[in-house]
């Protein structure tokens, strides 16, 4: 049933039109004009008397001859009555006895006691009492008979007598002062009784005869109802719209909310928020009305673009004791399509939601649709294994979601590639559930590259090609890159001419130029693999240089080498200029260094030129392996010139620089030679006998040696060694072990928890002549034994002094500025936490991270300075940054800072878009949720206040003490306003 038909559902038929939840519906007048002259003195006496007995005794003292004791205490509770005292007034009616008052006086005590009753104590015992007492005051003919008959009316009415008391409404001959009280009465049980195009007939009668009875706020409500119930919403709006809200009845806010809602659907720009406020009021109608005014105020806040608040009025739904269940189903359905549009599932609640739905509403129409939600939803987010968790659950209910659960592995595999077993794993069991879509694709495309990395070239080839006869899922790039791998792993098993097949497919696909640049390289090193063919391989490399964005060093490499191999130096050098020239920082500038300085000695016999080349090339990259055989070639020329003593030097400069190298082996060779032809074996012997020191460094010294065997001792945590390094630290204060041994001690004291003790030898350390780099180590590592101790004004002190001397690190130097700026706030060091966060954040580049936790850690320095504005505007700068810690942590600051200064409603506004973005960083989220609640009950609604803590409560499922008692207080406090 739609919600249209069960919002109508209550507006048709008899007994349907909530009349009132009050018995009484008539107003009384509770004296006759004869009594009011005694009801004033009366009223003179109690001013002056505390004691109501002595009132009545100065009463009957003064007016002995006009009444007995018994009407005196009629005329006391009638004063009483007149005063709003029901408790005084009630006792004294019950001492009144029939000695001494005429049928009507007593008919009007007994109407009065019934009245109290019914309106003050209205329990299941106070009724029949009430009804017994009425009926013995109906006995007589007075006004009060007719007003007790009247009340009898409306008794027999509310308990469902309607028909009883219809008739002796219609039967008894009323005064003409009780005739209108009749009529009105008549006129209200017609919209229980009749239908509402009657009843609202018999109001208009009632109107021409009695116009001021019309006015009546219960009469008015039932009319409204009326019209709504018969569609005519313009009519049911102008009756009920006029009445204040607070004084309609949860029926009554019901016909109007729903004529509003009616009317907004009807027309193309309704306004759908008129129908907030009366539908807000109809959810706290009885039975089963409530709960639709609940779904209804839900619809209405969705279709006033307010997803926040249906998504709170749902869950009122799900909650209210008289939901049906096909609304429950509906008002799931609602949770989980907004839950899902606006992108982000607070604290795991959509989860639930779907998995509740699913479960409890097996054949809804809906089930489809909540099946392609979930689609959507396992594709974004990476909580992945929770991901595959809720699938098995949903698998062990007979769902299928093969695919869903193979993309979520494939998205899972991606996360986990620094793990390799565990990657292979997940892509293996992705794999294993077949299939032809695009993530059994891109599995079979990951696993293809992993196995490639490994050197399983078979295995690799095997999956790249699987992934290729993927004609339908698999997408462009997909079958484009298992080409690319297909090729590569054929190539690296020497099948050249396979391998140029799919990486020529590669390179003529709309894939990145890059890559397909890097594919014609490929191809060109498989044509020269096949048995020789540089021509076309040129070919190649050149289309690849073209192809690439930046062109490609490697193919001007392996072009260059081609032509050295052909002889073709000039061509060579030509192109190794090219290459140096576009691509100064390629990783084989030291390899074409070396060819061109070949090239320029065998091609163009240019010693000098070759010589400089050589030069740069060992100064520039003394590391690379060409380095030793630059060097080689320089003493080599050095040689070839004559020049005996130069060439000495240089083979000497290759041993000594290179000891390990092969180079260094010719280069002894040579110079053997050399010396010999020069008979001066005596200087080569001195000079290699000088080597093996050099060549492979020994430890002689005994000291170091003490020390090396303390360390190793130390590791072992044999028992008196750290008495021995004391020892040893004082013994040898100069040796250059001594820095060493310190610090060792300084260890063993920090892993053992006798922080004093290290800060002690700290202290001892940071007094000696040290490095920047040693004293850095030393004040840094004060700082944080400082802290440990709980000394944090010392701690900033140590942190200072490191961060003056980090300046030549810029990596370091961030480190330890973050560390003296957090140390600073926490010590309440607010202006240095403040200057240290500004110099910090003017520094260019500084990685995101670090700049959001210092644009936060100023933001606090501030708010500790009391800049609350100043504070403000620096969380604000966060903004952009809703899912780090420090962006979700920012926000809550900003919006408890703007609720001190009152700016209420802009925090409402504020908090409501930060909660429908979502985080990732639960805490920060629930702190937001308590906020958004504070901020409600600020400008006054302190049921959508209600609502926020409520869904904190149900759905945060972390245990937070701090939460906790946050929900706890607010809903404590709610309660007692409410």
């Amino acid at each position: 049933m739609s919600l249209e038909s069960q919002m109508r559902q209550y507006a048709v038929g008899q007994n349907h039109i909530g009349i009132s939840q009050s018995r009484l519906h008539l107003p009384i007048t509770f004296a006759n004009a004869d009594q009011r002259p005694y009801m004033q003195a009366l009223s003179k006496l109690m001013s002056l008397e505390s004691s109501s007995a002595r009132v009545l005794f100065d009463f009957v003292e003064q007016y002995p001859s006009s009444m007995d004791r018994n009407r005196a205490r009629l005329m006391l509770a009638l004063v009483y009555m007149e005063s709003g005292d029901r408790i005084n007034a009630a006792h004294h009616l019950s001492l009144v006895q029939a000695d001494g008052l005429n049928d009507e006086e007593y008919s009007q005590c007994l109407t009065l006691r019934a009245y109290i009753m019914l309106t003050e104590q209205n329990t299941s015992a106070s009724i029949p009492a009430a009804r017994a007492l009425l009926e013995q005051a109906s006995t007589g003919r007075s006004i009060w008979a007719e007003w007790a008959i009247l009340y009898l009316c409306n008794l027999d009415w509310s308990e469902g007598q309607a028909s009883r008391a219809a008739t002796l409404l219609a039967d008894h001959p009323w005064s003409p002062e009780l005739a209108p009280e009749a009529a009105y009465l008549q006129a209200l049980m017609a919209y229980e009784r009749e239908a509402p195009s009657k009843a609202i007939a018999r109001t208009q009668e009632l109107q021409r005869r009695f116009p001021k009875l019309v006015e009546r706020i219960r009469l008015q409500g039932a009319m409204g109802q009326a019209y709504y119930a018969l569609g005519d919403y313009t009519n049911a709006i102008r009756i009920l719209a006029p009445l204040e809200l607070p004084n309609l009845t949860a029926e009554e806010a019901f016909a109007l909310g729903a004529a509003y809602y009616h009317r907004a659907q009807s027309q193309a720009n309704g306004q759908m928020g008129l129908s907030i406020p009366a539908l807000q009021r109809a959810t706290l109608a009885q039975g089963e009305r409530g709960a639709i005014a609940q779904f209804a105020l839900a619809n209405a806040y969705r279709a006033d673009g307010q997803d926040g608040q249906a998504q709170l009025a749902l869950s009122a739904v799900m909650e209210h004791p008289k939901s049906s269940s096909k609304t429950k189903e509906e008002a799931l359905y609602q949770l989980i399509e907004i839950g899902f549009s606006r992108g982000y599932d607070a604290f795991g609640s959509q989860i639930r939601q779907t998995e509740r739905f699913l479960a409890d509403y097996p054949h809804s129409p809906h089930r489809q649709r909540v099946i392609e939600l979930l689609r959507g939803y396992f594709s974004v987010g990476k909580d992945y294994q929770s991901k595959l968790d809720f699938i098995k659950r949903l698998e062990s209910q007979g769902e299928k979601l093969t695919d869903a659960k193979q993309d979520v592995l494939v998205r899972l595999a991606s996360t986990q590639e620094s793990d390799p077993a565990t990657y292979l794993k997940t892509l293996n069991e992705a794999i294993a559930l077949s299939g032809k879509g695009e993530a059994y694709a891109i599995a079979r495309v990951m696993r293809a590259a992993y196995y490639l990395r490994e050197g399983k070239y078979r295995e690799a080839e095997q999956d790249a090609a699987a992934a290729m006869r993927l004609q339908q899922g698999a997408s462009a790039y997909e079958h484009g890159i298992a080409s690319y791998l297909h090729g590569y792993a054929l190539y690296n098993q020497k099948r050249y001419a396979e391998a140029y097949k799919s990486l020529d497919r590669y390179a003529s696909s709309d894939a990145q130029a890059q890559m397909r640049a890097d594919a014609l390289c490929r191809m060109g090193d498989c044509l020269l693999g096949q048995g020789g063919q540089p021509q076309e391989a040129m070919a190649c490399y050149l289309r690849a240089d073209r192809l690439h964005p930046e062109g490609s060093d490697e193919a001007l490499y392996r072009t260059s080498t081609i032509h050295r191999q052909r002889g073709e130096y000039d061509k060579q050098i030509e192109v190794i200029d090219k290459l140096l020239d576009k691509h100064p920082q390629s990783a084989y500038v030291a390899d074409v260094l070396y060819d061109k300085g070949r090239a320029l000695l065998i091609g163009r016999k240019q010693s000098g030129a070759a010589d400089e080349i050589f030069a740069s090339l060992e100064q520039r990259f003394p590391s690379s392996p060409s380095a030793p055989l630059a060097a080689l070639e320089r003493a080599l020329i050095q040689s070839n010139k004559g020049d005996e003593q130069p060439a000495i030097e240089a083979y000497k400069h290759v041993v000594l620089t290179y000891p390990e190298s092969s180079e260094a082996q010719i280069a002894l060779s040579d110079l053997k030679s050399l010396y010999a032809e020069n008979h001066r074996l005596d200087e080569y012997a001195a000079f290699v006998s000088g080597l093996g020191g050099k060549l492979v460094p020994r430890e002689q010294d005994a000291v170091h040696l003490k020390y090396l065997a303390l360390e190793s001792r130390l590791r072992r945590a044999e028992a008196g060694v750290e008495q021995e390094l004391l020892t040893f630290v004082g013994d040898y204060p100069d040796s250059p072990d001594r820095y060493r041994a310190e610090w060792l001690l300084i260890d063993r004291y920090i892993q053992t928890e006798r922080r004093g003790e290290a800060l002690e030898r700290l202290r001892k350390l940071s007094v000696l002549t040290l490095s920047p780099e040693q004293s850095l180590r030393v004040q840094t590592e004060m700082g944080a034994t400082l802290l440990a101790l709980g000394r944090g004004a010392e701690a900033v002190e140590a942190y200072r002094k490191a961060y003056q001397l980090a300046h030549g690190s810029a990596e370091t130097s961030l480190e330890l500025g973050q560390k003296l700026a957090q140390t600073a706030l926490d010590a309440g060091q607010f202006t240095l936490a403040t200057e240290v966060a500004q110099e910090l954040l003017r520094r260019k580049q500084l990685p995101a991270e670090s700049m959001q936790e210092l644009t936060l850690l100023l933001g606090r320095a501030q708010e500790g300075n009391k800049a609350v504005k100043t504070a403000i505007a620096t969380y604000a700068s966060l903004s952009a940054y809703p899912d780090t810690p420090a962006g979700a942590e920012a926000m809550v600051r900003r919006a408890t800072l703007m609720l001190r200064l009152g700016q209420a409603k802009q925090t409402q506004e504020m908090l409501e878009q930060f909660v429908a973005t979502g985080t990732p960083q639960q805490y920060w989220l629930a702190r937001a949720f308590v906020l958004l609640a504070d901020s409600c009950e600020a400008v006054g609604d302190l049921y959508l206040a209600q609502q926020y803590i409520q869904s904190l409560k149900d759905n945060y499922q972390d245990p937070e003490p701090d939460i906790q008692e946050m929900i706890e207080q607010r809903l404590t406090k709610y309660s007692q306003k409410s």
